[in-house]
């Protein structure tokens, strides 16, 4: 489905006075600890209650991942964020066993409307797989960003898949389509990130 008429109403008000979501919830944002840049990167969104996780590929995914589970057991965390829209990883395997796996033990985590996951038009085509797997076999919300660069600046295409089609996963059917116009990219405001942490109004 796409994003309500409220919900994008609403962010074209915010966006009319200057008060873009992504403004205010970034300084609420924080490095969780022992996680790194290179493969996932996290930080706490402590407004929402949140966890915010860039998965970016399988490299060294297994002590990344165990600290991000660690932080999700004892940091009072309710909400899980995986954004795949910057995954340039050839593998799907890793981050089944390492990440969706665990979550899936997490009751607190793995139910509706508190695991969600993002692709976007440069998301890879094992990172379309890792979400095709969060699907199946657990309770996340996926969202698809339909991003539109800023002029002059061109979007990272995803690269290609060179597997035969019969060894390619199913492709992942996106419950929620989110518009990223070209202002809000030009200003920096990430909706789908937005719906993700806070949701559209009346959704919580």
């Amino acid at each position: 489905m796409d994003a309500s008429p409220l919900w994008r109403a609403m962010r074209r008000a915010l966006f009319a006075v200057g008060v873009g979501i992504g403004a205010w919830q970034t300084g609420a944002s924080m490095p969780a600890a022992g996680l790194s840049e290179q493969s996932l990167r996290c930080s706490e969104v402590s407004a929402a209650g949140a966890l915010y996780c860039s998965l970016r590929s399988s490299e060294r995914l297994s002590t990344h991942a165990a600290a991000m589970l660690d932080q999700l057991r004892h940091g009072g965390i309710g909400r899980l964020v995986i954004d795949l829209r910057e995954h340039r990883g050839a593998e799907a395997s890793p981050a089944k066993s390492l990440l969706i796996e665990p979550l899936r033990a997490l009751p607190g985590i793995n139910r509706e409307r508190h695991l969600f996951v993002i692709v976007g038009p440069g998301t890879s085509a094992a990172g379309r797989e890792i979400a095709a797997h969060f699907q199946a076999l657990t309770a996340a919300l996926l969202i698809a960003d339909t991003s539109v660069a800023p002029a002059g600046q061109a979007t990272t295409p995803a690269p290609r898949d060179s597997r035969p089609p019969s060894c390619r996963a199913r492709a992942p059917v996106p419950d929620v389509r989110i518009e990223h116009t070209v202002l809000e990219a030009a200003h920096g405001i990430d909706p789908a990130r937005e719906y993700a942490l806070y949701g559209p109004p009346g959704l919580y």
